[in-house]
């Protein structure tokens, strides 16, 4: 299910992996499988987080089946 954000416990980490957290680009610009997208994560506090991310094939592996 769609959610507008995830709360991280202080001293927690969470983990993004298929058929759990994951992220779903909604209609992005020309990416391709092996591209790497830039996604930038902000946070309640005010920072931000930035990291590069790998596009991978759309699978029944990816739903962990």
């Amino acid at each position: 299910r769609h959610l507008n954000e995830i709360e991280v416990p202080a001293g927690k980490e969470v983990v993004f992996t298929p058929g759990s957290y994951h992220l779903m680009l909604m209609s992005p610009k020309a990416v391709k499988v092996g591209d790497n997208v830039h996604i930038t994560f902000s946070l309640s506090n005010g920072h931000e987080l930035s990291t590069q991310c790998l596009v991978k094939p759309l699978t029944a592996k990816s739903f962990g089946n």
